[in-house]
């Protein structure tokens, strides 16, 4: 399958014809929404060489692809295309400050993030706490409650592992967004919206 089947466009596409190829692939195929780790990178590796005019033009010629991005770049690429592109899509005007609106949307995940962590820790605390309380008069069976009170303790774990994992990103994120400017002249205040590209904790 090539590039281009891959998006769902023709040969002679123009650039703003792969943008929104690409923005309906991103929702169909990102893992979120029942697509596959693989599919949602060959969409990504697709957009990030047809947009590019000199990879396009090497692409077509000899059909040689760079490698994609590294694991951080391509999360970050799909923050940009899941919220600050619609901010901008969905704004009355481009006189918004879409950099300070981006942080504070990082801001509120990572909030978020690290409150879900803090009620994580409380439940493992307190499930390790029973598991000390907890004994049976004899093993002729197998402790069930005590298995049943480990496994939970084990995907709390799990999950804390994961939300500091997207704590580091989110951190990193912010770092990198504060690394671009945006010329505006008056900021447009608005409620934030997701957009698609929201937070999200089993906790």
């Amino acid at each position: 399958m090539s590039l281009y089947d891959i998006l769902g466009i023709n040969k002679d596409a123009s650039e703003e014809d792969i943008k929104k190829a690409h923005r309906k692939q991103v929702k169909q195929h990102h893992p979120d929404a029942g697509g596959t780790k693989e599919s949602y990178q060959q969409v990504q590796l697709a957009y990030d060489v047809l947009k590019d005019k000199s990879r396009r033009e090497k692409y077509d010629s000899t059909g040689e692809t760079e490698k994609p991005r590294d694991a951080f770049q391509e999360k970050f690429a799909e923050f940009i295309a899941m919220v600050i592109i619609p901010k901008l899509e969905e704004a009355k005007s481009l006189e918004i400050d879409i950099i300070t609106f981006g942080c504070k949307h990082i801001s509120k995940a990572i909030a978020q993030a690290e409150e879900s962590v803090t009620e994580g820790t409380r439940r493992v605390k307190r499930l390790n706490q029973a598991m000390t309380k907890l004994s049976k008069k004899s093993d002729k069976s197998p402790n069930i409650m005590l298995s049943l009170l480990q496994n939970k303790v084990d995907n709390y774990n799990k999950q804390i592992n994961e939300l500091n994992t997207s704590i580091e990103f989110l951190n990193k994120a912010s770092d990198e967004l504060q690394d671009y400017t945006y010329d505006f002249n008056q900021e447009e205040e608005q409620e934030s919206k997701s957009f698609g590209w929201t937070f999200s904790s089993n906790l």
